[in-house]
């Protein structure tokens, strides 16, 4: 053969299962990337060795005490709450999946604080990446590849998903992010036009058990998955009108049967966590909080509702007539039994609300009825408004390539997207578990600029679908630009304070109790010191921070005196660089503005404190203590 023939010869096509694995290995790269970027931007764990977060620093204080000794149902921290403590109403899967991480290390030589603080850090990253990647999957019923790739990328960048994925915050949040994008491609499959029914099942009962594991988690989980079992009860409610609508179809889908398997499914993973949860004294007391008997019951009760359900003969209204039946007597029975469980983890004094809850940026409303609102909206929620403006597009896309066959899949996506939607301008942080739904129908707009390219030249195609993906991806936070300044925010210098408080050690006794005015960096200080601190930003012991805002509120000193001497409280701390709105009076002098003017009553002694800390906090020694 010449040399000519030789170099004629075709080449062997490179596989698509390569290209696959190229594509995986360059957006892990883009990933780890983006978060080592952000993390020396942010500088919190890489420059200040700390956290991001007050729940990430209780967090990693909860998996020390874990591995020092503290019995596994041992709720209670003595570091917040002080003197009683306080419960926390976490539960393990997270302690666990850093702890085990954090003995491997330690046991090739790492100090073990250190290796939980390192894992512990990188957690949330870990668990953001890994959501990527469950979105793409999740996305592949609805969008042919590459577009279901496009995913990924979406919620790469989407600011909810980032924010509390962000290197630093060693907390559950992502790990529900994941759970749910593995979740709704579970019955995104299930859903499926043409599924056989054993695999439609199989479906469903591998995403109720990922739902299961979600609730394990938390609570929380509960909001994308109210959607989706109602979607199943609708689609099971509609199945006559849609078997006249597609007659080609051999049999109407098993919606009852699939809507059982979810909830059994579900059922059976909260069965075996509340006994890894909760001592045997408390297998059926009730937690709004945290899994327990409430969460296994719920999912029952569904369970029954679909099987006797699928035992329903006839047409649409005889179906709507015996639904109706099976969910009032469904619903009023979790009613009778549970009445607190439709607010969940919300079940609170009402005080607190006002106290604490109000106070907290997560739990604000999204709605964008204000240029500050707005702020937060665009970022955390704008890419909603691209996903709205898709959905009629994506539907008739849908119907094009595979005629009914992907109706119901996207009927469960837009109906999940929507509750979701609600539940985020509702509560902000409720924005992570949306961001599964806007990635998945976001993908769709590159899958259809890819498909109106198609043909086109190269230097046409590549910028357009260059822009397009810059516009699904950053357009959202691009668009801040347009809009006024934020004022540029303040915090206190906590770490410094965490170092002279180690180094001066006033106060009496190995942990003396201290009273901060603003109980949101008492965490930071705990994991940093070995004091301890009469309230933190947690319900569970709301009685800790109603005397912390009373003490602060009180106008003539005899309160506060009382509750710290209750509390048997060592010192006061007041950051000055803050002004808390809820216990700042401008028409009255009360103890927080006494502690900040520095003119505190008589039994408080003014300590001094070095120059880099005197222009941010004021701190106070109760006289005896």
């Amino acid at each position: 053969m010449s040399e000519a023939q030789t170099s004629a010869a075709p080449r062997k096509p490179v596989s698509p299962r390569a290209i696959s694995w190229l594509l995986i290995g360059l957006f892990a790269a883009l990933a780890i990337g983006e978060h080592i970027f952000f993390a020396f931007k942010n500088g919190a764990v890489l420059r200040d060795h700390g956290l991001v977060d007050t729940d990430s620093y209780m967090r990693v204080l909860r998996i020390l005490d874990l591995y020092n000794g503290a019995g596994w149902y041992n709720t209670m921290t003595d570091r917040l709450g002080a003197p009683e403590g306080l419960s926390l109403h976490w539960t393990r899967p997270v302690d666990i999946l850093i702890l085990l991480p954090a003995l491997l290390a330690h046991a090739v030589g790492v100090p073990i604080d250190r290796a939980v603080y390192w894992v512990g850090a990188s957690f949330s990253s870990l668990c953001h990446l890994l959501a990527c990647f469950a979105a793409a999957w999740a996305a592949k019923p609805l969008w042919p590849s590459p577009g279901h790739r496009f995913a990924a990328v979406i919620l790469l960048t989407n600011a909810a998903a980032f924010g509390y994925g962000i290197f630093g915050r060693a907390d559950h949040h992502t790990l529900l992010l994941l759970l749910t994008a593995l979740m709704l491609g579970c019955m995104l499959r299930a859903a499926l036009a043409g599924t056989p029914e054993d695999a439609r099942r199989h479906w469903a009962a591998w995403g109720g058990g990922l739902a299961g594991l979600g609730v394990w988690v938390s609570p929380e989980m509960m909001v994308p998955i109210v959607p989706v079992i109602a979607t199943f009860g609708l689609f099971w409610l509609d199945a006559p009108l849609d078997r006249k609508r597609v007659p080609d179809e051999c049999a109407m889908p098993d919606w009852a049967m699939a809507g059982a398997a979810f909830s059994l499914a579900m059922a059976a993973v909260v069965l075996a966590a509340i006994p890894i949860e909760q001592p045997p004294a408390h297998w059926l007391k009730p937690e709004y909080d945290k899994v327990s008997v409430p969460y296994l019951v719920l999912p029952l009760i569904w369970a029954a509702v679909f099987l006797a359900a699928q035992r329903v003969r006839g047409g649409v209204a005889m179906r709507g007539l015996a639904g109706a039946v099976l969910a009032v007597a469904g619903f009023g029975l979790i009613l009778l039994l549970f009445p607190d469980l439709l607010f969940g983890p919300l079940s609170v004094d009402p005080r607190l609300n006002t106290d604490f809850l109000d106070t907290v940026q997560e739990m604000q409303p999204l709605w964008p009825t204000s240029i500050e609102r707005l702020r937060n909206f665009l970022p955390l929620a704008g890419q909603s408004v691209t996903a709205i403006v898709l959905l009629p597009f994506a539907f008739r896309a849908w119907r094009r390539d595979s005629g009914e066959g992907k109706r119901w899949s996207a009927l469960l996506l837009t109906m999940a997207f929507g509750f979701m939607l609600i539940g985020a301008l509702l509560h902000a942080r409720l924005g992570v578990e949306l961001a599964p739904t806007m990635a998945i129908i976001c993908a769709g707009f590159f899958h259809l600029a890819e498909q109106k390219l198609e043909g086109r030249s190269r230097l046409l195609r590549t910028p357009a679908l260059v822009l397009a993906a810059v516009w699904l991806t950053c357009g959202p936070l691009l668009s801040l630009a347009f809009l006024p300044p934020a004022p540029e925010g303040v915090g206190c210098p906590v770490g410094k304070l965490g170092d002279w408080l180690n180094a001066a050690r006033p106060g009496k006794g190995s942990a003396p109790i201290v009273m901060t005015d603003d109980f949101s960096y008492a965490p930071e200080l705990a994991f940093r010191t070995p004091y301890r601190f009469v309230a933190g930003p947690y319900h569970r012991n709301p009685q800790a921070i109603f005397d912390t805002v009373d003490t602060m509120l009180d106008q003539n000193g005899e309160t506060a005196r009382s509750i710290l001497e209750k509390r048997q409280v060592s010192l006061v701390i007041r950051c000055v660089d803050v002004v808390v709105p809820r216990l700042f009076v401008p028409d009255h002098v009360n103890f927080y503005a006494d502690l900040g003017r520095a003119n505190p009553p008589a039994w408080l002694t003014q300590l001094t404190l070095p120059p880099e800390l005197s222009p941010h906090f004021r701190v106070y020694e109760v006289n005896g203590r």
